[in-house]
């Protein structure tokens, strides 16, 4: 007969064994040595905290002509506890998804502004591109001391040093990601609503609106459409879809989104999905029963949540750099939204191209 200790250790092996087989069975494999942008005390200051919100510009797109990184970085400052804006850049020679990553010396690149300011607590939810006459314009989400929260942006001729606009273009609203084709600017942005329950009563829902404007920094209050809603109250994406990022396939003439979900959280999510447009403007959902991506495993560094996985093509396959919230070993619960002891770290996943498409077109 076994003893209670020995039943403890078969029962923990036997969950264990059920949640690797559950990450087995994602679509894209995280990396071995995730993650691979850590937190800590042997990093600088600014990003000791947290990391977030990567968003990556390829070579073609900056006149550097390297991989820039972008992200959010949490750390103590002098006047206490900041989120800023840092860059990360790889040559084009020699480039290696998993790093390392070399970090620019003057960074943040964007930090927060003076007191009274809309961006004098934090920048957040940053997403990078290169728009009209090839500048390189970082959209982010502010946040004041009162809380009040903001949609803004900064304009670079290089990628390094950065303009802030005076005032925020958008109020109450955040970034997800801009796409600049043929002369316009698509804006997606997460947008909060009350919507019917199929029995009675609402649900406060998150999902992807979307902005189409000539003008970097021309939009209207609300957005033009919605790109992206969620499920069924019984479906996993029920609660949220939204961190948006938008990337396209090599030999492939549409558009792929990839988003976070939740079927308890609005911001919280624990999956990720996709949905493909052919113009930017109508999507629709890849139906496919097997994961994208989902959290961590019990015990891992991002069994918590999972946020704004940023795609790259290279080399034959796709990279998401992901946040992942968590904390390495066993959590107090790892379902309580952000719960404490847990901190934002960057992992990194992959998958062939032609493993990604098949999954699309099943």
């Amino acid at each position: 007969m076994l003893k209670s200790a020995e039943r403890s250790v078969l029962i923990l092996l036997s969950l264990f064994s059920v949640c690797v087989g559950m990450a087995d069975d994602c679509l894209f494999k995280k990396y071995g040595e995730n993650p691979v942008f850590d937190i800590g005390r042997n990093v600088p200051a600014w990003r000791s905290k947290h990391l977030a919100n990567v968003s990556v510009l390829k070579p073609s797109d900056n006149p550097a002509g390297k991989w820039l990184l972008y992200c959010r970085g949490s750390g103590n400052n002098k006047d206490g506890y900041h989120d800023t804006i840092g860059l990360f850049e790889q040559s084009a020679a020699g480039f290696n998804p998993h790093g390392p990553w070399i970090e620019y010396p003057g960074n943040p690149v964007l930090s927060y502004g003076p007191k009274g300011s809309h961006d004098e607590k934090h920048l957040l939810d940053t997403a990078a591109v290169r728009g009209a006459d090839g500048k390189i314009i970082v959209y982010y989400k502010s946040r004041d001391n009162a809380g009040n929260i903001g949609l803004c942006a900064a304009v670079s001729k290089n990628g390094y040093s950065f303009k802030k606009l005076d005032n925020p273009m958008l109020r109450d609203t955040g970034i997800n990601d801009v796409v600049y084709h043929n002369g316009k600017y698509y804006l997606f942005r997460g947008e909060m609503a009350n919507v019917p329950r199929e029995e009675k009563g609402k649900r406060w829902v998150l999902r992807v609106g979307l902005n189409v404007s000539s003008k970097f920094n021309a939009f209207p209050p609300e957005p033009d459409t919605i790109a992206l809603s969620v499920g069924r109250p019984d479906a996993y994406d029920s609660r949220c879809v939204c961190g948006a990022k938008i990337f396209r396939v090599r030999g492939d003439s549409r558009w792929f989104m990839l988003y976070q979900t939740s079927e308890k959280h609005i911001d919280y999510p624990d999956r990720f999905h996709a949905a493909y447009s052919r113009d930017l403007i109508h999507w629709t959902k890849v139906v496919n029963k097997r994961p994208l991506m989902t959290r961590g495993a019990a015990g891992e560094w991002d069994q918590g949540g999972i946020w704004t996985g940023s795609v790259i093509e290279y080399d034959g396959s796709l990279h998401i750099y992901y946040e992942g919230w968590g904390s390495f070993g066993a959590a107090p619960d790892r379902d309580n939204l952000y719960y404490r002891g847990g901190s934002s770290r960057v992992g990194i996943a992959s998958v062939p191209v032609s493993g990604f498409l098949k999954w699309v077109n099943e």
